[in-house]
């Protein structure tokens, strides 16, 4: 009969050798699959830092970014308070301010004198005052006249009504420059 198997059975050493070349193969391709993956996990870690460095710094970029709109906003706004400021104050200086005459009447007002009323229109001012001395009614006009606006005052009348008062009205014919606040009569009382 003839053999059904054609496999030779092999040398002893032939054995030891296949057996250590599989082994040998083995432990390369062990050795490989360790080496590939530790590089890739590597990769994988520093992947996942850098991915979250990004996420935080698109958080503070955000930050950044709200801060940049708030701030811009807020010197938008500043400019305009600015250029409202001295707006203000260019027309709170201007010799010609109608809120000039009441600050001076203000500061040169003593002790028991008192402003009955204050007419401002665009040709003149008419202030009622009651004093109880001419010398203090001398010198609330002499300080008036040194306003830009009252620059012409005079008293028009002088009346005594009670004891040891009297009322006097000034006057002064005078261009005011605030027309666009003034164009009707504008009369302040003040009553006691």
């Amino acid at each position: 009969m003839m053999p059904i198997n054609f496999y030779k059975k092999g040398s002893p050493h032939h054995h030891k050798a296949i057996a250590r070349w599989f082994w040998v193969s083995t432990l390369m391709l062990a050795t490989v699959i360790v080496c590939i993956t530790s590089l890739h996990i590597q990769q994988v870690l520093i992947y996942s830092s850098l991915q979250q460095e990004k996420n935080e710094l698109l958080k503070q970029l955000d930050v950044c970014e709200s801060v940049a709109i708030q701030n811009h906003n807020q010197q938008a706004l500043k400019e305009q308070l600015e250029k409202k400021l001295m707006k203000i104050s260019r027309h709170t200086q201007d010799p010609k301010n109608p809120s000039g005459i009441l600050k001076q009447l203000k500061t040169t007002l003593t002790g028991t004198t008192r402003i009955e009323s204050i007419s401002i229109q665009q040709k003149n001012i008419e202030i009622k005052i009651t004093c109880d001395q001419t010398k203090t009614l001398t010198h609330i006009t002499e300080k008036l006249c040194q306003h830009a606006a009252c620059k012409n005052i005079r008293v028009i009348s002088l009346e005594h009504k009670e004891k040891n008062r009297m009322h006097a009205t000034l006057k002064s014919n005078h261009a005011i420059k605030d027309k666009q606040n003034l164009t009707k009569d504008t009369r302040i009382t003040i009553s006691s």
